[in-house]
């Protein structure tokens, strides 16, 4: 045991821990963090996004003579359908983007930590 008293030692401990965990932040930015955008864009998103693209791709196609609907029918539905459109293409690019975030977060964290343990460890050899 030092004879140090447990604060001291603590302190000479700081920089130490600080560098230890930005560095592994760092490191851990470079994984893969693909998984976080699957989370956010399920198998069910997909589905109603390719029902949504079908539907607006046949009312673009479909014949103004077709039976069945009348124009202002036509437009609300098809309103209806590009609104559902991009609230679903929102979501997908939020989903896509989340891995970059995270790593991005995970990266400039580290960066800062890494940065503070090496301020507080040149502090402290000039003390």
């Amino acid at each position: 045991m030092s004879n140090e008293p447990r604060s001291l030692r603590i302190e000479h401990g700081l920089p130490t821990v600080l560098l230890g965990l930005g560095i592994i932040l760092i490191a851990v930015s470079f994984i893969s963090f693909s998984f976080v955008s699957k989370r956010g864009w399920t198998l069910e998103d997909s589905r109603a996004f390719a029902k949504v693209t079908d539907e607006l791709h046949e009312l673009t196609v479909e014949s103004t003579e077709r039976p069945g609907r009348s124009m202002e029918e036509r437009a609300r539905h098809r309103d209806f359908l590009e609104r559902k459109f991009e609230q679903l293409n929102n979501k997908l690019e939020r989903a896509q983007q989340q891995p970059e975030r995270w790593r991005r977060i995970l990266l400039w964290s580290g960066a800062a930590l890494t940065a503070a343990g090496a301020l507080v460890h040149l502090a402290r050899q000039r003390e």
